[in-house]
């Protein structure tokens, strides 16, 4: 269950 970056730009996968 890991986030790309992309889909958060400017956090780190999992951090946000």
């Amino acid at each position: 269950m890991r986030i790309p970056p992309q889909k958060r730009v400017g956090f780190r996968p999992k951090i946000g």
